[in-house]
């Protein structure tokens, strides 16, 4: 999945292997050093597929001075803001999600479940474990305090544990129905949405909904029953357009919060009150078939073929969406193709039928 953060002023966004910045002038590829080949148990290279040296995610630091990056192939590199290579180190599954620490520590997940932190300033870089899950960590977030960690999963649940004994938990936050794709602590607020097209605002020290938003009723009904006809062709049983990516930014007034559909065309973009907690629909901004966003008083959109950006004025994105700059083809952006939702739901499976020609067969026997 292509995803887009914020480095001092530049805007990274990954593609493939290749790590790009937007200075908002021009666009440039970080030169990253070559991932390792994977080995196999006699430690010998191991090829297996191009697709392994792809960036599965990439975190920045809260000062903006580091830079992680983790490659499918298992590998992590960290680089400063100048993008030197500072180091590298390998992790025992594929990087799922990452956080830094205000200390500069690093969070790591991955896609068993389990969640690490590397102290980057060990020169042995040991894994402490902290706390794991029973599927795939899908993101994990600090609150401002640092007091704890917020982690949230396939199977649809979310998990506060106290940071750094993360083995104490603090609260589950429970009531998303499908996959939690994305969680963020804003003005002391949790944050999560889901493939069940729900956003949920919550207290997260007493797991307590505070509100909840169905980003669904803002869109057709003939696009979500079209979405729900292809899944059920892949025995897969949905009831709502999932939520692909959740972006948030906090003013004095209000929490902006960002949303993208799967294979819906518009970005859905919503205020919170923090106060009353009432939401507000801001817009629908039209962009086009495939995109990645990034929010802020400046709302980024990357397509295929360009930048574009919508600017925060008096408490509202007004006016029209801005060309900031044409994509040149070498960097072979494929926006669509990197997110294959099929894998975040669980399928279908009924195994009643082949119980029951085991008993009639039994039955024979006798």
């Amino acid at each position: 999945m292509v995803s887009l953060k914020k480095c001092r002023d530049n805007i990274l966004f990954n593609s493939g292997k290749k790590l790009i910045i937007f200075n908002g002038d021009n666009i440039k590829t970080v030169n990253l050093p070559e991932p390792a080949h994977n080995l196999d148990k006699r430690g010998e290279k191991n090829v297996k597929d191009i697709n392994d040296f792809n960036i599965s995610c990439f975190s920045v630091s809260r000062d903006h001075k580091f830079i992680a990056i983790s490659f499918e192939n298992k590998e992590v590199m960290i680089m400063n803001e100048y993008f030197e290579l500072l180091r590298k180190f390998v992790v025992a599954r594929t990087t799922s999600a990452m956080s830094f620490t205000s200390s500069n520590s690093l969070i790591v997940a991955d896609k068993t479940g389990d969640v690490f932190l590397y102290d980057l300033k060990e020169d042995a870089m040991t894994p402490v474990l902290m706390l794991g899950h029973l599927s795939v960590v899908l993101d994990v977030a600090l609150t401002d305090c640092e007091k704890y960690v917020i982690t949230c999963d396939r199977d649809e649940k979310i998990r506060v544990s106290k940071f750094p004994n993360s083995y104490n938990i603090q609260s589950f936050c429970l009531g998303h129905e499908k996959f939690v794709l994305s969680v963020k602590v804003l003005q002391n607020k949790l944050i999560s949405a889901s493939g069940d097209g729900m956003v949920r605002f919550w207290n997260y020290l007493d797991g307590k909904q505070l509100a909840v938003l169905n980003t669904n009723d803002y869109i057709n009904d003939h696009i979500i029953n079209q979405f729900k006809d292809e899944m059920n062709s892949q025995d897969v049983e949905v009831f709502a357009l999932p939520i692909t990516d959740m972006q948030c930014f906090s003013t004095e007034n209000y929490i902006y919060i960002g949303i993208s559909l799967f294979g819906y065309q518009k970005l859905l973009l919503f205020s919170l009150n923090p106060v009353s907690l009432k939401v507000n629909f801001c817009k629908h901004v039209y962009i086009g078939e495939s995109f990645s966003f990034y929010l802020d008083d400046n709302l980024l959109f990357l397509t295929k073929t360009n930048i574009l950006c919508l600017k925060l004025e008096n408490d509202n994105y007004k006016g029209e969406v801005q060309n900031l700059i044409d994509i040149d083809d070498v960097h072979d952006l494929h926006l669509k193709s990197a997110f294959d939702i099929g894998l975040f739901y669980k399928k279908k499976f009924d195994n009643v039928e082949e119980y029951i020609e085991r008993k009639k067969a039994r039955l024979k026997l006798k």
